[in-house]
């Protein structure tokens, strides 16, 4: 049996042992037909059972951003009102520095230690080392990335919904920083995302223009193993989700194509990390973790941030190889070797195109 059918198997079983669910079915209300994984978690047990939701304007309420003056303490921060940059109050932000945008995934929010916080506190460390300045920011959609108290998977697909919301959020923070002169050129602006982080940033990328007039591009957009779930094929327009049409640069690392990270070339530069589909520190300490990493993915696709923060650290040592698949790359390691190779991560040049190969 494969893994759609083992979760699909058990939700429907679970549905069925449910006096709810049984209630449910017996109303007359609307039924759902469950061909796949995606269709399930398109339903989503909020679609099943509903409930009292927010409106619309409740929802974005409830999307914040934070910035972190603090170069000591990635705890410390100042929640930004957007209506007040660029006032005499203005927020710790500094004009014409660089702008770094982290935009978080599925369950989580800006406090994960593996993304943003660890990456946040790697760029203080840069800062210090560097005697540079730089505008932090993290936009915080926890709320509508996590809408129930206990994770639930089978609501991604009412938390998909909540993308367009956040990267319209995002466009809008965008176009007052410009609006302000906080942000004089998008060249300087740089958003990171990690999974459905990543294709927030491509719908703001994309809203820049149509919603706000603005022809200028986002200056780099980088995606972590951007969600592959309901965002496969025709599923979404490109306007709701990441490709190199959203900013002047796009690269995008897949640790878990196939499974929970989009497959396939996305942006202007598509790294792919031992294969870009599993990633071996996920299972190496023990047999079983194999096994249960093929089922869940969940590490291989969040450990495309930690690779990222080790760039950031190992400066131009790490490399990748551009090849045009994972064989072709093991061949050319095993005989001519590489012969176009660029940095991988924090130091990639934005001239870099193609597909690139290495091993972390």
């Amino acid at each position: 049996m494969n893994r759609n059918a083992v979760f699909i198997s058990v939700a429907i079983f679970a549905l069925g042992c449910s006096h709810v669910g049984s209630q449910f079915l017996s109303k007359g209300k609307p039924q759902f037909r469950i061909r796949n994984f995606d269709d399930l978690i398109s339903v989503g047990i909020e679609s099943l059972f509903p409930e009292e939701v927010l409106s619309d304007d409740q929802m974005r309420a409830t999307i914040k951003f934070r910035l972190y003056p603090d170069l000591k303490n990635a705890s410390n921060y100042q929640v930004i009102n957007l209506a007040e940059i660029g006032k005499d109050s203005t927020y710790l932000l500094k004009a014409n520095a660089p702008t770094k945008i982290f935009v978080h995934g599925y369950l989580a929010h800006c406090d994960k230690w593996l993304f943003p916080k660890s990456l946040i506190q790697a760029y203080f460390t840069q800062m210090e080392e560097d005697k540079s300045e730089m505008n932090l920011i993290c936009l915080d959609w926890g709320e509508l990335a996590n809408p129930s108290a206990i994770p639930n998977p089978l609501l991604y697909g009412e938390v998909v919904k909540n993308i367009p919301m956040v990267g319209e959020k995002l466009a809008e923070l965008l176009a007052t920083l410009y609006q302000t002169e906080i942000v004089r050129d998008f060249a300087d602006v740089h958003i990171l995302g990690l999974s459905l982080g990543a294709h927030a940033a491509g719908t703001a990328g994309h809203l820049l223009k149509s919603n706000w007039g603005i022809n200028s591009k986002i200056g780099r957009i980088t995606g972590m193993d951007p969600a592959g779930l309901l965002f496969r094929g025709d599923k979404k327009p490109n306007s709701e989700k990441l490709d190199a049409e959203d900013a002047e640069f796009v690269e995008v690392i897949h640790t878990n194509m196939g499974q929970l990270g989009l497959e396939g070339q996305i942006g202007h530069a598509d790294f792919y990390p031992n294969g870009g589909k599993f990633q071996h520190r996920c299972y190496e300490a023990h047999p079983l973790a194999m096994i249960a990493e093929q089922v869940s993915g969940k590490c291989s696709h969040l450990i495309s941030a930690t690779y990222y923060r080790e760039s950031l650290s190992h400066g131009k040592n790490i490399t990748a190889c551009k090849a045009d698949s994972w064989d072709h790359f093991k061949s050319l390691t095993r005989s001519t070797g590489c012969t176009e190779r660029v940095s991988f991560g924090a130091e990639c040049p934005s001239t870099a195109r193609g597909q690139y190969y290495l091993m972390m």
